[in-house]
């Protein structure tokens, strides 16, 4: 449903624009300006206002392990060098699961530690850490006037952000996906 915004004349006595919204409670009611340079036409101004249905976003706090490729190898590294015959001394099934399980959380916590990161509430489930940066460093070229950085950064993050895009919406088709057919994916 669009409403109709009215507001005064901006041509002698015709009303020559129009605003079409469906959601004219997020704007001041338009006013008319003195016309720019030499066009005979009212500027017109209208604004927008705090919307009370708005919800801002909010930070969250997200734990995860680094999971880098070179990580990754030296863990299975380490893991290959450990001697499991400790196991079969132990005489509990209890006590051989509690050694288990403490050697491997010792070796994920030195090789894939746990980070805090930090993420907001409104962010794309594609939105890495990856493309952040670039996109910081694409506002940092802007601001200050950097123009082979920009583009650089500009065309670094478009190419990302359509890979991981597509990465996201073939993980989703996925799921959604009888049981049978996801081992294709």
């Amino acid at each position: 449903m669009t409403l109709n915004v009215d507001f005064k004349v901006t041509r002698g006595k015709a009303l020559l624009d129009k605003i079409f919204t469906n959601k004219s409670d997020w704007y001041s009611i338009p006013t008319t300006l003195p016309a720019v340079g030499s066009s005979d036409h009212a500027a017109v101004l209208m604004l927008a206002t705090h919307n009370p249905n708005y919800r801002q976003g909010a930070d969250i706090i997200v734990t995860r392990r680094i999971c880098d490729n070179n990580s990754k190898v030296l863990l299975v590294n380490a893991l290959a060098k450990i001697n499991w015959l400790s196991l079969y001394h132990i005489e509990s099934c209890e006590g051989m699961t509690n050694c288990f399980y403490d050697t491997i959380n010792a070796l994920f916590d030195e090789y894939l530690p746990i980070c805090i990161f930090k993420r907001h509430s409104s962010d794309k489930p594609w939105v890495t850490d990856r493309f952040r940066s670039l996109i910081k460093r694409w506002q940092y070229a802007f601001r200050t006037g950097n123009s082979n950085d920009y583009n650089k950064y500009r065309n670094a993050s478009g190419r990302l952000a359509k890979k991981l895009n597509i990465a996201i919406g073939r993980l989703v088709n996925c799921v959604s996906l009888p049981l049978e057919m996801v081992e294709e994916c």
